[in-house]
């Protein structure tokens, strides 16, 4: 501060200017900000940097800008903090206003920090109390929130949800954007592993972009709801992913390839990997004669299910697949995509590879905050660790997990942890028939084949332990009645 203080007053007000920037500036932001000649600003720069305040960028992140960065970040904390609260307000929009400037129709890639300034503008418009900045800031700070937000979904799940939170509370949901900020706020919970929230806001979503005829949006909101009651346990995830099918078949494009996928992924779910085929080669040509990049999620369906009926090339697809989603920064599904990947490579190699499968997965989602995708790798790791008899580790992670489970609601995967929480107590010796009648009622409430297949794989054996063996033949018999035990491909 003594330092700064011995400045020329001009000098002084660049850094400040720069500092308002960030931890970086560019010659052309000091410029625009205080109106100053660039010649000057040059000269001044080249002053600070005598005076080791501030050091030039070898190479600028922005074209034919000269940028800089400060000598030491408490020089740029200080600075900051010199400049008079009700003047900085506007310095962030000022600098708002430049980087919209230089970023002209490509803004959404300064999306993240134009959200910065317009949210610091906004919050010191109210600190102040000043109602009229309040009012015109709050609209681009919404903008921005959105913008940002979209952008770090699948790659910060906990930033994406933040700066969705943001743009929820600033837009009054009498706008008409505010169901396309609803879908993406949904998206951003859904990936956090709040599934309810997420459907009830896709609900809301989906009516409103219904009501306003916006179809694709409308599609694309019924997509990924399809998605979320299908982990629910819910009976209608097929009913609304055909919904959406027929609402964006006479629109062909990228939502209806979405949609297509979301018809394969309900018949993964339901075992039906000759159906999982079908639609996901329906969503693969409709992309390749739209010119549409290659669906990887789509593609990931069809290697597992081509895997599951036994033709092991299906696996170079999934292999395929989960490099195009990572390149095109699909986090959840490349999470998703790789506990797959990791359950047929135990089928393949056996539980220990599925174990170093599902740690991979889990690794990757977790750092990218994927919470949902996470637990559901955690969830295959506890069924690898009863398989391999490492049950410690199943125990501890089964009573992380549980709660975690139902508070999200996540229905196909409590009940397939259930299943595992029941073979491991029986294989210690202890009562296990708690967990098994649990997963059984799931099973049932929502009528799936698969969930009963999971939870008949634990509860069997839990009857035989307690001797019940007519009760365990009478489940086996309800496996063996349903299509999964008839498919010969199976």
């Amino acid at each position: 501060a003594a330092r700064l203080d011995t400045l020329p007053q001009e000098r002084k007000k660049l850094l400040q200017d720069a500092a308002v920037m960030g931890k970086v500036f560019w010659a052309g932001s000091v410029v625009a900000m205080g109106d100053r000649d660039s010649p000057e600003v040059k000269q001044a720069l080249h002053e600070l940097l005598r005076k080791e305040l501030v050091r030039p960028a070898r190479q600028s992140s922005m074209e034919g800008e000269a940028e800089y960065g400060f000598w030491h970040l408490l020089v740029r904390d200080v600075a900051y903090a010199q400049i008079p609260r009700a003047q900085r307000a506007s310095k962030h929009l000022a600098a708002a206003d430049w980087l919209e400037t230089k970023a002209g129709e490509r803004v959404e890639d300064l999306a993240e920090v134009l959200a910065y300034h317009t949210g610091e503008a906004l919050t010191l418009a109210q600190a102040t109390g000043d109602t009229s900045l309040q009012n015109t800031v709050t609209p681009r700070a919404a903008r921005y929130a959105l913008l940002a937000g979209e952008r770090a979904l699948g790659l910060d799940t906990g930033k994406a949800l933040g700066l969705l939170d943001r743009a929820r509370a600033l837009t009054p949901d009498t706008e008409p954007g505010f169901p396309l900020v609803l879908l993406r706020w949904a998206d951003a919970a859904w990936q956090a592993g709040r599934l309810r929230d997420a459907a009830d806001a896709l609900a809301e979503a989906s009516d409103a972009f219904l009501g306003q005829r916006e179809v694709l949006h409308a599609g694309e909101t019924l997509t990924l709801l399809s998605n979320v009651h299908a982990r629910l346990g819910e009976s209608d995830a097929k009913a609304i992913a055909e919904q959406a099918v027929t609402l964006l078949e006479p629109s062909p494009g990228p939502e209806l390839v979405a949609a297509l996928t979301e018809i394969a992924g309900v018949h993964m779910v339901s075992a039906a990997p000759r159906e999982v085929i079908a639609a996901a080669d329906r969503a693969l040509t409709l992309a390749e004669q739209q010119g549409l990049p290659l669906p990887g999620r789509a593609l990931g369906f069809r290697g597992l299910s081509r895997c599951n009926v036994g033709d092991l090339d299906g696996l170079s697809e999934m292999e395929q697949a989960l490099d195009l989603l990572v390149a095109d920064g699909k986090g959840r599904d490349a999470a998703v995509l790789m506990h797959n990947l990791a359950t047929v490579r135990g089928y393949m190699e056996g539980p220990a590879a599925a174990v170093a499968g599902f740690e991979q997965a889990c690794v990757f989602a977790q750092a990218r905050g994927l919470t949902e995708a996470a637990q559901v790798a955690r969830v295959g790791s506890v069924t690898a660790f009863v398989q391999t008899g490492r049950f410690d580790e199943a125990l501890t992670q089964t009573d992380l997990l549980l709660p975690l489970l139902r508070a999200s609601g996540d229905r196909l995967f409590e009940a397939e942890l259930l299943a595992a929480q029941t073979l491991l107590l029986v294989e210690r010796g202890q009562d296990a028939s708690e967990p098994a009648e649990h997963a059984l009622r799931i099973a049932r409430d929502t009528g799936k084949p698969t969930y009963l297949t999971q939870a008949v794989w634990g509860a069997a054996p839990a009857l035989l332990a307690t001797g019940d063996t007519a009760a365990a033949r009478t489940l086996l018999d309800e496996i063996a009645d349903t299509p999964i035990h008839h498919d010969p491909e199976l």
